[in-house]
């Protein structure tokens, strides 16, 4: 017969492996930027982090042109796999959302895309996070490729 300790343990240890393994894939830093070879160099730069506890980071820059100032935008809160390759993104208003983290990702949606294990094409294909929906404009259609 099993110890009542023992299965308080057992119960434990299976809902840590359950949530750590449903996030497992998706963790880590994502990126984007863009740049062109015109005279002023515009340049923009994305960043999203998903850490393993459930949290995110989001940094959005954009130097335009020598004659304008750079921008810096963030975002800060939790994440969590809604479904199968889909991540949802939400906030506590009360403490994500403050004079540096103004970027409200509540709503946020984005799809992971990645090779399938049963892929046999030498093509390889980088983990990319796809966002589908978002009530900031901008963000909706933006795609942010792993870093490996």
């Amino acid at each position: 017969m099993v110890s009542k300790n023992c299965l308080i343990f057992l119960l434990c240890f299976a809902a840590s492996y359950i949530t750590n393994s449903q996030t497992q894939p998706y963790t880590g830093e994502y990126s984007s930027s863009h740049r062109t070879d015109d005279t002023d160099n515009p340049r923009i730069d994305n960043t999203l982090t998903l850490n393993p506890n459930g949290t995110f980071l989001f940094h959005f820059y954009r130097k335009i042109n020598d004659k304008t100032p750079e921008e810096n935008w963030y975002a800060k809160g939790k994440w969590a796999v809604e479904k199968k390759n889909h991540l949802f993104f939400y906030i506590n208003r009360d403490t994500d959302l403050d004079e540096k983290y103004t970027l409200n990702f509540s709503k946020t949606k984005a799809r992971y895309v990645s090779a399938s294990p049963r892929r046999i094409s030498g093509n390889s294909i980088n983990p990319s996070l796809i966002f589908y929906s978002s009530e900031i404009s901008w963000v909706k259609g933006m795609k942010l490729y792993k870093k490996e």
